[in-house]
């Protein structure tokens, strides 16, 4: 009898459940069909007895998003912070990406290629890097040019000019010949910078010109520092080759995360080994003079007067040139191009602090002595003292690109009884950018 009975309820189970499964889903229009069903009224729900939904009443869901906002708005100034910093750790990588494509665009080009770092106007901050890449080789306009070079002796100066001559009168001095193109168009104006070789071989000499275009008057003079070899081909005409400076590319640019940029005041190359100071570079006094050895990058200007302060002519962008091989070639700053003698060292920080003075507490007083042979005082910036800032180190031989937190340390010899200064607190920085770019980068 019990095993009838069981049987049955199985039997009725099984034929009503799909009915009512439809009447819980919304699929059964009513419940009145399935109460008729035979043997089903004890299983399906009627209406009373269907489970009730009770939503969320309005003053409960004010309540849960009022608790929600008060998270946020908590957990908001914890998060800052980390969020900075992985904005400067996300435009340190960017950066070290851009100058990587730098190098493989020279090696697939086979001629130089740079990194145009472009400064904000009145600034030592940039935050838009351009690749920048080098003209073919000039060597005039047509077959037979060629340039003279001559010696100034009023000036002691090798030039290579084109002037009116006085033995005998109104003849010209040979300057550069059917090269019209580099006279009136590829360096025009008073300042503009390449770098020129004769006969084909040799070194490349520096040349700037000195003169804007009148008439026949053009007056290009020849770096002191590279003119070493030059007598033998003072007055002699020779086919030369001119190498250009890099120039912009017209590809878009490289646009740092919002809040971050290379700050090239504290930029420069090698490790900073200035004991003594101009006072002048101090931004307090600062004249029209360039920064010291590793601070190469630094357009000094006093806060006080920036109009009257700035370097001339102004400082511009630092362009970083690629040779095919990888290594560096050479780094051009207010137009002025030279290879340089150590690593390169970028500060990538925040882009508030590269203007804004450090506090001054006892345990971080600023401004500071410029070395221990030099107390002119020197104040530094936020940048320069924050651990989150990051240095991007460039191999001038290699052309390995590194990355290392900032080292600044206000006592790097541990002599608390040695006040701290500039040139050893700064060294301590480099010097640990400088072990990261020795032992491979990261």
């Amino acid at each position: 009898m019990g095993r009838n009975k069981n049987g049955r309820e199985q039997a009725d189970r099984a034929r009503c459940l799909p009915v009512i499964d439809r009447l819980l889903t919304g699929h059964q229009p009513t419940g009145r069909r399935v109460l008729a069903q035979p043997g089903c009224g004890r299983l399906a729900p009627g209406r009373r007895g269907l489970p009730g939904r009770r939503g969320m009443t309005l003053v409960e869901l004010l309540v849960v998003i009022f608790i929600l906002t008060l998270l946020v708005a908590t957990a908001l100034p914890l998060m800052k912070p980390a969020i900075e910093e992985s904005r400067i750790r996300e435009a340190s990588r960017q950066i070290n990406a851009f100058l990587d494509g730098a190098k493989g665009r020279a090696a697939a080009l086979g001629r130089p290629v740079g990194v145009w770092i472009e400064r904000i106007p009145e600034s030592n901050a940039a935050v838009q890097l351009y690749l920048a890449e080098t003209p073919p080789l000039y060597g005039g306009d047509s077959q037979g040019a060629t340039a003279m070079i001559n010696y100034e002796t009023s000036t002691g100066k090798f030039v290579i000019r084109e002037i009116p001559g006085t033995n005998p009168p109104n003849t010209l001095l040979p300057g550069f010949v059917n090269s019209y193109s580099l006279i009136e168009v590829l360096a025009p104006n008073a300042g503009d910078e390449f770098r020129i070789k004769f006969a084909y071989k040799g070194q490349y000499y520096r040349c700037r010109r000195t003169t804007a275009p009148s008439g026949t008057t053009h007056r290009f003079e020849l770096d002191p520092a590279d003119a070493a070899r030059v007598p033998p081909l003072t007055g002699v005409a020779l086919p030369y080759q001119v190498l250009l400076n890099p120039r912009r590319s017209s590809s878009p640019p490289l646009q740092l995360p919002g809040g971050t940029a290379i700050d090239l005041q504290y930029s420069g190359i090698g490790g900073f080994t200035d004991d003594t100071i101009v006072p002048d570079i101090c931004p307090t006094t600062a004249l029209d003079v360039p920064g010291p050895t590793g601070l190469e990058f630094w357009d000094n200007r006093n806060p006080t007067n920036p109009a009257g302060n700035r370097l001339s002519p102004p400082a511009g962008p630092v362009i970083i040139v690629f040779r095919p091989s990888g290594d560096v070639e050479r780094v051009v700053v207010a137009g002025t191009s030279f290879s340089p003698n150590g690593t390169i060292h970028l500060l990538v920080s925040k882009i508030e602090q590269i203007e804004t003075l450090a506090e001054d507490t006892p345990e971080t007083p600023n401004p500071i002595a410029w070395s221990p042979v030099d107390n002119d005082v020197c104040p530094h910036s936020e940048s320069l003292v924050d651990t989150n800032s990051i240095w991007i180190s460039v191999g001038h031989r290699s052309g390995l690109i590194s990355s290392s937190q900032n080292g600044w340390n206000f006592d790097p010899d541990e002599d608390l009884s040695t006040p701290p200064n500039f040139r050893d607190c700064f060294r301590s920085a480099r010097d640990l950018a400088q072990r990261t770019q020795t032992v491979g980068g990261r």
